[in-house]
């Protein structure tokens, strides 16, 4: 009961957790050092999808914790924290030093992420035509253009911004 008043996580985690005490372990200890409802949900949902099908002897929860913050501010897609938390589980380095080791911190810098999609837009003359006459679906073909250039380590959210900020001008 406390689980689902405190954190606000779903009631088959809590079952997850009383029924694995390893886990239940390690989300006690992670959500010490977070703050919010949506930390708290996020850790959890990490531990179960990520964390409970791996063999780890240790785990370092304070750098588990500050991975969910940089899931939260942005630096992390959700591809990168399930990679972020396996090396976690492999390594006794830093969250963010495995993050920048490994390339999982998303590119959220708006001006490069908009030349990147100037770019795209100015060899897609056809796309843009398309877009402009109403084919919202072009909007998904630019973003996944986009995503392709950076190697996927565009922040989504910022670079459809600014792909609509562009084509709707």
């Amino acid at each position: 009961m406390r689980y689902e008043q405190s954190f606000k996580i779903k009631k088959e985690d809590i079952e997850f957790y009383l029924q694995n005490p390893k886990f239940k372990k390690i989300f006690d200890k992670v959500s010490q050092k977070l703050e919010t409802e949506k930390e708290f949900k996020l850790l959890s949902n990490n531990i179960i999808s990520v964390l409970a099908g791996r063999e780890f002897k240790n785990i370092n929860e304070e750098e588990v914790a500050k991975a969910i913050k940089m899931l939260v501010a942005g630096d992390l897609s959700s591809n990168g924290i399930a990679e972020l938390l396996k090396k976690l589980t492999d390594s006794n380095e830093k969250a963010e030093v495995l993050a920048k080791k490994f390339g999982l911190i998303q590119k959220s810098d708006a001006e490069e992420l908009k030349k990147i999609a100037e770019k795209i837009i100015s060899e897609n003359s056809e796309q843009v035509e398309a877009y402009k006459n109403g084919e919202e679906k072009m909007l998904k073909y630019f973003l996944g253009q986009g995503m392709k250039a950076t190697q996927g380590s565009a922040n989504p959210q910022i670079l459809d911004k600014i792909f609509r900020d562009i084509l709707d001008k």
